[in-house]
C-alpha cells in the first residue's frame, strides 16, 4: 500500500525534462516497476539504480537484496529504460575426467556435482546491457556493471530468461555533458 502511495506522489509531478529534473527518471522507474508489480506480481525482477550505485532484487514490490555496483562499463545510458534478460551465460567447467564418462557432468575443482550458477556467469539483457563479475574482462562497446561474485551468483540464481530489469541512469548535472 506504502508502495501505490509514493507511486502516486510521484505521479503528481509535472513532466519535466530529466536533465532539468533529477526526480522524472525515479518517476520513470517507480512508473515501470507498478506496472511490473501488477502484471506479474511473483516474479524477480532488477532495479538498476546508477545513481544509488546499487541493484535491487525484487519481487511483488519487495527488496530481497541488494548488491553494491562495482563498476561500469561501456556507453552509458541517459534515460530509464526497461531491459529483458535474453541470456545467462554460465562458464562450463572444462575437466579432462568429464569427457572420458558417458554421462558428462558438470564438475568444480575438487571434483564433486555443482549445480546453478557460478560467479563467473553473466546475464546478457536486450537492449543491449551485460551484468557480470568484477573478475571479468569487459568491453567499452558493450554497456554494463560488474558486481561481486556472491552477488552474480545470487541474481543468476534468480533470475530466468524474459525477467526484467530497470535501469535508472546516473543523473549528469545540469549544463555539462555526457
Amino acid at each position: 500500500m506504502a508502495f501505490k502511495l509514493i507511486c502516486f506522489l510521484f505521479l503528481l509531478i509535472s513532466p519535466i525534462h530529466a536533465e532539468t529534473n533529477p526526480l522524472q527518471n525515479k518517476k520513470e522507474a517507480l512508473q515501470l516497476e507498478l506496472n511490473l508489480v501488477q502484471q506479474a506480481p511473483a516474479t524477480y525482477y532488477l532495479i538498476i539504480d546508477f545513481t544509488a550505485k546499487e541493484v535491487h532484487l525484487k519481487a511483488d514490490a519487495n527488496l530481497l537484496r541488494t548488491c553494491t555496483i562495482l563498476g561500469s562499463f561501456g556507453i552509458k545510458h541517459t534515460q530509464t529504460e526497461e531491459l529483458i534478460l535474453n541470456k545467462l551465460i554460465t562458464p562450463q567447467t572444462s575437466e579432462p575426467s568429464v569427457i572420458s564418462r558417458r554421462r558428462p557432468l558438470p564438475l568444480d575443482f575438487s571434483g564433486r556435482l555443482t549445480t546453478g550458477p557460478k560467479h563467473r556467469s553473466r546475464l546478457y539483457f536486450a537492449p543491449t546491457f551485460l551484468v557480470q563479475s568484477a573478475d571479468l574482462p569487459t568491453s567499452n562497446h558493450i554497456p554494463g556493471i560488474r558486481l561481486s561474485n556472491p552477488d552474480i551468483k545470487a541474481l543468476a540464481s534468480a533470475l530466468v530468461p524474459s525477467s526484467k530489469a530497470i535501469l535508472i541512469p546516473q543523473m549528469v548535472p545540469y549544463g555539462e555533458t555526457h
